[in-house]
């Protein structure tokens, strides 16, 4: 069960960065589970599933609140990622084997966060701190 660790970049808000951080723990287990029960395999599959759909509303209402001018870019790639890990659902649900689908859904999943939070996330960090600086 190798487990490289993934050095997340942060955008400097808090709750934002944890929540990265989170999914990326949580990517991770669901991988490890792999090699004991299908079943757990499908309950980490659904908590994980569920909780980046969380993290993408939260990280909208963030950003319209913030009047982030890059809000409709943001969610196409969003929906994009949401299409992607359905796409995972659907394959793991249809019988195929867990331990190459969940490697193959970590793998894939790290590279693409560390590329969205450096960068897109990164400017709604930098459009509110820009915002907010000296208040």
């Amino acid at each position: 069960m190798d487990c490289v660790p993934v050095k997340l970049p942060v955008i400097g808000i808090a709750a934002i960065d944890n929540q990265h951080q989170h999914l990326l723990e949580m990517v991770n287990r669901l991988h490890e589970k792999s090699f004991f029960s299908r079943a757990e395999v499908a309950e980490s599959l659904e908590e994980f599933s569920n909780y980046a759909v969380t993290h993408f509303d939260d990280e909208e209402f963030f950003m319209e609140n913030i009047n982030f001018p890059g809000i409709e870019q943001h969610k196409a790639v969003h929906l994009v990622l949401r299409e992607k890990v359905d796409e995972f659902n659907c394959r793991f649900e249809s019988g195929e084997e867990a331990k190459s689908l969940t490697g193959e859904l970590k793998d894939w999943f790290s590279n693409w966060l560390v590329t969205h939070i450096t960068h897109m996330d990164s400017a709604a960090g930098t459009f509110f701190q820009n915002a907010h600086r000296g208040k």
